[in-house]
């Protein structure tokens, strides 16, 4: 059967990215993390989880109208202009990725976060992660 090396390779990518995803968020901070490589690993994570935005997009307001503008934004925290840009750069690098599939989204984050922080991979933070992901693929015999 040709499918069963695509799906295992598929559930490994999907892994290693949720694990990336745990150490992002749980782990200790990447030190040599920029503004900008933070805004591309939102973007790319957005790309990897809910897809391209192209297909969710609602054209956005014109800025001389704020009040639509701060709807489009999706949250009443950027009510302030200068937070509202702010927003909307993260929107646009997320838009940028275009219809980049999920998956290449999911190595992409991966390939960043491990150039960014090689030792992710022995970050303790994982290891109970890493076995239930395990478990809950079938490939673990109880």
């Amino acid at each position: 059967m040709e499918t069963y090396p695509s799906l295992h390779a598929e559930f490994l990518r999907g892994a290693q990215f949720q694990l990336v995803e745990n150490f992002v968020r749980n782990g200790p901070p990447i030190s040599n993390l920029s503004a900008f490589d933070r805004m591309r690993l939102h973007a790319l994570h957005r790309q990897a989880t809910e897809g391209p935005l192209s297909e969710r997009m609602v054209p956005r307001p014109p800025a001389s109208d704020p009040q639509a503008r701060n709807r489009w934004c999706g949250d009443v925290r950027f009510l302030l202009l200068e937070l509202i840009f702010d927003h909307e750069i993260y929107r646009d690098a997320w838009n940028s990725l275009g219809s980049m599939s999920r998956e290449e989204a999911m190595q992409n984050y991966v390939a960043i976060v491990a150039q960014l922080d090689p030792d992710w991979v022995s970050w303790s933070g994982n290891r109970w992660l890493a076995a239930s992901l395990v478990c809950d693929s079938s490939l673990c015999s109880v």
